[in-house]
């Protein structure tokens, strides 16, 4: 599945990972990961987004 996504897009998600973005309850947010890869948030929120939309269409298949 990480073949479906770019390079950005696994890097963005790596970090929310060891971020602990995907934890319950939420141990990261848009602007912690942002702060990480020296990026904007919103950038952060849109790369996230198509790497799950990615994801979630492989495992649809």
């Amino acid at each position: 599945m990480r073949a479906a996504l770019t390079s950005r897009q696994r890097e963005v998600l790596d970090v929310a990972l060891d971020l602990g973005y995907y934890e319950n309850p939420r141990a990261a947010t848009h602007a912690d990961i942002a702060a990480e890869l020296d990026c904007a948030a919103g950038t952060v929120g849109e790369h996230l987004r198509k790497a799950e939309g990615a994801v979630l269409s492989e495992l649809r298949r």
